[in-house]
């Protein structure tokens, strides 16, 4: 399957960073984080501190999950996904 150039940039970071937590985890210190950053072309604004570091830190199991139930639950329909996105539209269009 194809993607386009910047869904399959976004994939490629979203992977590298729930990777991260691997050991040994590579993303422990602002330092990393902003390597981190520059590695995937990141050009906005970010505070490179210790709160930034803490919710990316935060955000790798929750990719990492939703990875794994997407495989599962979600593919199944299993009625979960409020629980796992924290929004009950299920991907629905919106009517007009």
């Amino acid at each position: 399957m194809l993607f386009a150039y910047d869904t399959e940039w976004s994939l490629r970071s979203a992977v590298a960073l729930v990777n991260s937590a691997e050991e040994p985890d590579t993303l422990t210190t602002a330092e990393q984080l902003d390597a981190w950053y520059d590695k995937h072309g990141f050009t906005g604004r970010h505070d490179s501190d210790d709160a930034e570091l803490e919710s990316m830190r935060t955000l790798r199991p929750v990719l990492r999950c939703g990875r794994q139930l997407s495989r599962s639950k979600i593919a199944r329909g299993s009625g979960d996904h409020q629980e796992i996105t924290g929004s009950d539209d299920q991907g629905k269009i919106p009517a007009r």
